[in-house]
């Protein structure tokens, strides 16, 4: 018989141990160990397994009392329950026993039921303890999970009711960026983190929770003090790990706050409240903590609107780029501009940028924007110079996001030869708040970007966010202060000094200056005194439409910017060059040092044993060795170059998993504090500048041998561990799906046994679901999730697994083979399924689909594949799907269900709309033209307000009872005392039930259309 329950028994005395163990043997698996020392061994590989541990106190190696207290001290261990015995028992030897951890207490000579039954109970609680933990807990990080906290909150307000609350809530800003830049483990080790230290910083007096991602919420007793202290003592501490880790995202936490002045409103209203004024203050910087107001849900509702303009905006060039010219101060000539987006509404007319961009920021549409405008850029730029004009500076923004986009060089890079520009006409700004965010990201692309010949403005300095020990430190061109910080500086008595000291210190440092805002006299004659190079403000411009800029360039004095910093160039980097072994190759050799006579000098060295590589600078360096850090033996690297010096590519080598222990020899002529800053940071061996032959080739030698030794040593630690694999059984809390860690674990087992297995990955994410939280409240979001759930499981096998894997984003893995025209089916029917209505707002769902063995064989692979089918689905609008082959495809059915092409070509007038509300879904050109007006205006109004202004339903359309799907209904119809005969169908358009109208003149012989819906049926002829 397989025992489910394992039982440890630790005696020195071989007897007792076989006693106690035949008593338990029938019903327990039994383990035996017969010292301390070796129940440790055991517990060390065995600890999940061991449901109980019975220990004998009186041991002479290592007694009872001291394994207990090693045991309740240790992380893993310490859950297991521990019965102690022994011979004699007394009163104060159990308490004593109890004080270290025991859960309970047994004497010898041993009563068979006694231990039995106390051996059950002590099991049996503790099972207990762990189904409560998985009721309340939430399943990654210590803290309760959403449901606990809201029913115990309402406990807390019911037991003190005469006390005043506040629940917070934490959000931290742009986490998404950690999760795609370092993955969800990584994330999720962070997130585990957050949670102790919120356990730890608010302590018993509160209840906190998980709510969703990188959501929390807290209740405590409301706090007349402020709570910026607490959360800069939190953030601190979690970006301390964070560093530690490994990870070069500073994290940002932002706490709402809602003060309760009426317990009676629902919790779930309360924190949305909380969330809300979170979400006031995500992406603006030096602000982390808001208080919940009404003005809050007004300002929400004003940026889900403009949300929902964003893409139409976009699309319908309704965003324009302006420029603003900059001044040289000497010559008052214009030496260029910077590109600036105006936003021009059909119906609001001129938007401020204040008032879009930072939600653009928030949002990520920011980046969409920033692409637009590259775009329109670089085409005005190659129109001014195809009429025969000389090139211009023109400065444009790289936001945030922009930053952490791997494409970005390459987008760049791909438009200046798409537009035949040259780069150094092409300067990119980014705020000086992005560098203090993340400045190791910031340099690396930063450097990237001058390697290919972009010059680089810091944006906004003086804003408050840096030191300016940072100048010396970023790798920038032009220095571009703040107009607040000149203006300010300016008023100061004491400013003046200041501000001539960081233009002197830019200047010192050959950056250009350029001071924003100006617009005085005053400021003019300042600023001149100071020496600054360039200005821009309305003083000489404002921002000027293209034609407006190109006429002030073809009129005015021109004069090219000019930068004084060495390193910029247009003229691209060699690639690493490879010399090979002359003799037996015993590996690579990467030379990464700027003076060729000193590469020259070591490829002469070891040329004989090794491939060498060189490399001139660290960025050029830092490529070759991601790509090639398997074959390199060892490196040889300079510590003075320029772009990436040789601490900053060593720091890299050393933080980087796959090249950690690559053997790193340092050269160069530095001293002895260069030696110990390069050991510090990991370098293995320093050799000085002028090279000894002996010396460095017995440094090299002796390096070599070390880490060779050291991974052996690595290799045979890591075979003597065990890894075991534990399946978390547990399921989503709200809907009882599956968590993402049992479907990773059983795609993973499946391939596992069937490595060529026919099986079927989907990813779902619902569209509008955000919309339904803000609207509605999270009560109304877990009800719609809930029921999205229900349809899953009615739509899917029992031997299918469906998980929920955050927020509104579903998977399910299906392990058979389907025919492409079969699972187009299924996925139809899945979108129409998972189309519904939560009250005003109609949810629909979007779905990626990737094939197995085709397109993948292993989870990671299946999930990538099918997010990218997901995302490709949503670029088609919404209740979408696409299924991954390779490519981005258009689904077939996506060409139904955009008939506006066909339909605008009928001689009819042709109107859609929504069978319950009336809304108007769709008209063509010809409705319009015949009611006189313009379809973006008509487009969600009420039919009848468009047709004759009417607040009810017209009386002579056919109600909703007598029209079908199988046949048109006519019925006369009066316009501008014109008559026409209107006919009527019920069809499906995207999803939603609605009426087709098709009006044209009483006249005989009238063609009707045919449509074809997205439900495959078509209007009779």
């Amino acid at each position: 018989m397989v025992n489910s329950k394992v039982v440890l028994i630790v005696d020195e005395d071989k007897i007792n141990r076989n006693v106690l163990a035949k008593i338990l043997q029938d019903e327990y698996t039994i383990i035996l160990a017969g010292t301390g020392k070796e129940a440790l061994k055991i517990l060390k590989t065995n600890f999940k397994r061991i449901a109980a541990i019975i220990i004998d106190l009186e041991m002479n190696t290592m007694d009872g009392y001291k394994l207990l207290k090693d045991i309740h001290e240790t992380s893993d261990y310490s859950k297991i329950p521990i019965i102690a015995s022994n011979n004699l028992g007394s009163e104060e030897q159990e308490e004593q026993t109890l004080m270290l951890g025991a859960h309970d207490f047994i004497v010898k000579p041993y009563n068979a039921q006694i231990i039995k039954h106390r051996l059950a109970n002590t099991i049996e609680l503790m099972d207990a303890v762990k189904v409560v933990n998985q009721v309340i807990k939430d399943d990654l990080t210590p803290l309760h999970n959403k449901q606990y906290f809201m029913t115990e909150t309402r406990e807390v307000f019911l037991e003190r009711s005469d006390e005043e609350f506040d629940i917070i809530c934490l959000d931290i800003d742009q986490f998404k960026m950690v999760n795609d830049s370092y993955g969800m483990a990584t994330g999720d080790k962070i997130l585990y983190k957050l949670g102790e230290l919120i356990g730890e910083t608010f302590g018993e007096d509160s209840v906190c929770a998980r709510f969703t991602a990188d959501k929390f919420f807290i209740t405590l007793p409301h706090q007349t003090a402020s709570y910026s202290g607490m959360i800069e003592m939190l953030t601190n501490s979690v970006n301390k790990y964070v560093s530690n880790i490994g990870v070069k995202i500073k994290i940002k936490i932002c706490c709402g706050v809602y003060h309760i002045h009426d317990k009676a409103i629902a919790i779930a209203a309360m924190c949305d409240r909380a969330e809300l004024a979170t979400e006031n203050i995500k992406g603006k910087y030096g602000q982390v903590v808001a208080f919940y107001e009404d003005e809050i849900r007004q300002q929400m509702h004003n940026n889900l609107a403009i949300t929902n303009m964003m893409e139409f905006a976009l699309k319908n060039n309704e965003f324009q780029v302006f420029y603003q010219p900059k001044y040289e101060l000497t010559s008052e000539c214009v030496a260029g501009a910077e590109a600036l987006v105006r936003w021009m509404n059909y119906e609001l007319g001129f938007m401020s940028p204040g008032s879009f961009i930072p939600l653009f920021e928030r949002n990520g549409f920011i980046t969409q924007l920033d692409m637009f405008v590259w775009e329109s850029v670089c085409k005005d730029m190659r129109e001014w110079l195809d009429r025969g004009n000389r090139p211009f500076a023109v400065s444009m923004n790289v936001s945030r996001a922009d930053i952490f986009n791997p494409n970005l060089t390459k987008i760049l890079v791909d438009l200046s030869d798409k537009y035949k520009l040259d780069r150094k006409y092409l300067h990119l700004e980014i705020t000086e708040s992005a560098y203090t965010d993340n400045p190791e990201q910031i340099i690396k692309v930063v450097t990237q970007l001058r390697a290919k010949g972009f010059p680089i403005e810091m944006d906004d300095f003086g804003s408050g966010y840096s030191s300016l020990n940072m100048l010396a430190e970023i790798p920038i061109d032009v220095l571009k202060l703040d107009m607040g910080f000149v203006r300010n500086e300016l008023e100061k008595p004491s400013g003046k000094g200041i501000l001539g000291f960081v233009i002197s210190l830019a200047k010192w440092l050959n950056l250009a200056v350029v001071a924003e805002g100006v617009e005085t006299d005053e400021q003019i004659r300042i600023l001149s005194a100071m020496e600054c190079n360039y200005v821009q403000g309305f003083y000489y411009a404002e921002p000027l439409t293209k034609d407006d800029f190109f006429k002030l360039m073809g009129e005015g004095k021109v004069k090219e910017m000019y930068l004084t910093s060495s390193s910029v160039t247009s003229i691209e980097r060699d690639q690493v060059l490879i010399t090979k072994a002359i003799g037996e190759r015993k590996g690579t050799m990467l030379v990464v040092d700027d003076i060729e006579i000193s590469r020259k000098i070591i490829i002469d060295m070891f040329q004989q044993d090794y491939d060498i590589a060189e490399a001139v600078d660290g960025h050029q360096a830092w490529e070759y060795i991601q790509s090639h850090s398997n074959e390199i033996s060892v490196i040889m690297m300079d510590l003075l170059m320029p772009i990436m010096d040789g601490y900053q590519l060593l720091k890299m080598i050393r933080q980087n998993e796959s090249t950690k222990d690559i053997p790193v020899v340092v050269t160069s002529l530095g001293d002895e504090s260069s030696e110990e800053r390069a050991l510090a940071i990991g370098a293995d061996d320093f050799v000085s500048k002028p090279y000894n032959v002996t010396v460095l080739k017995h440094r090299v030698r002796n390096v070599l041998i070390n880490a060779k030794a050291l991974k052996i040593e690595r290799d045979h630690l890591e075979s003597k561990e065990a890894l075991e694999i534990e399946l978390a059984l547990n399921k989503d809390a709200l809907t009882g799906l599956y968590t993402r860690k049992v479907i990773e674990s059983r795609v993973n087992d499946f391939y596992a046994t069937n490595p060529e297995g026919n099986a079927i990955f989907l990813m779902l994410d619902l569209d509008n679901f955000k919309e339904v939280n803000d609207t509605y409240g999270h009560i109304k979001g877990d009800e719609t999730l809930k029921h999205v759930a229900d349809v899953l499981k009615a739509s899917f096998r029992s031997e299918d697994t469906i998980c929920r894997m955050g927020g509104d984003e579903f998977c399910v893995f299906m392990p058979k083979s389907m025919e492409i025209s079969a699972l187009e089916t299924k996925l139809n029917s899945l979108c129409e399924n998972l189309c519904f209505k939560v009250e005003s707002i109609t949810i629909t769902c979007s779905i990626g689909a990737c094939i197995s063995p085709s397109y993948a064989q292993d989870y990671q692979t299946l999930y990538n594949n099918a997010d990218m089918a997901l995302l490709s689905s949503k670029r088609y609008g919404k209740n979408q799907f696409q299924i991954y082959n390779g490519q981005s495809v258009l689904p077939s059915f996506v060409f139904y269900r955009n008939v506006d092409w066909l339909l605008d070509e009928f001689a009819d007038a042709v109107f859609v709309t929504a069978l319950e509300t009336h809304d108007v879904l769709y008209m063509n050109k010809n409705a319009c033209e015949l009611l006189n007006v313009e379809k973006r205006k008509c487009m969600g109004r009420k039919c009848y307000e468009v047709f004759h202004n009417e607040k009810e339903p017209c009386w002579h359309c056919p109600k909703e009872a007598e029209l079908s799907s199988e046949k048109f209904i006519e019925t006369p119809l009066v316009l501008n005392g014109q008559s026409y005969i209107t006919r009527s169908k019920i069809i499906s358009w995207s999803g939603v039930p609605a009426r087709v109208q098709y009006i044209t003149h009483e006249l005989p012989g009238f063609v009707k259309p045919i449509v074809e819906s997205d439900d495959n049926t078509r209007p009779e002829e």
